[in-house]
């Protein structure tokens, strides 16, 4: 199976923000935000990346646009990659998608993330959580 990389579109958006907080939410470095707060925290925390420009680009099997294996958030800072967050459906763990997806981001790796993530793809990377609670990278 050939795995492309596309930018995300509008009806791609419910499937990723829904995909982000309920596996940040159970993730062991997702801190001590309340229940009762956690998802219109997170979900303020996304629009306010997207708002001031992180990309989020899809991984989807070739001839199948539509249908989403993974998908990753980034931004670029002096160069480097920063990774926002990365996500992968467990079917398609095994498949190599983390690295192609970090591959497509801009800037360079290793870089930083602002969500820390078990992906071994990203034991070189710097952990900078303020970064994604800036106005502005």
């Amino acid at each position: 199976m050939g795995i492309l990389i596309r930018p995300a579109r509008a009806e791609d958006l419910n499937f990723i923000f829904d995909s982000w907080m309920k596996s940040w939410r159970v993730s062991k470095y997702a801190g001590t935000v309340p229940n009762h707060l956690f998802y219109e925290v997170q979900r303020t925390l996304i629009e306010d990346l997207l708002g001031r420009g992180a990309d989020i680009i899809i991984a989807y099997p070739e001839n199948h646009e539509n249908a989403i294996l993974g998908w990753a958030c980034g931004e670029e800072k002096d160069g480097a990659t920063v990774l926002h967050y990365l996500y992968i459906k467990d079917p398609y763990l095994g498949l190599g998608i983390p690295a192609r997806l970090i591959s497509e981001l801009r800037g360079s790796s290793p870089g930083f993330v602002t969500h820390k993530l078990p992906n071994k793809e990203l034991t070189a990377w710097r952990h900078v959580p303020e970064m994604a609670r800036r106005k502005s990278l």
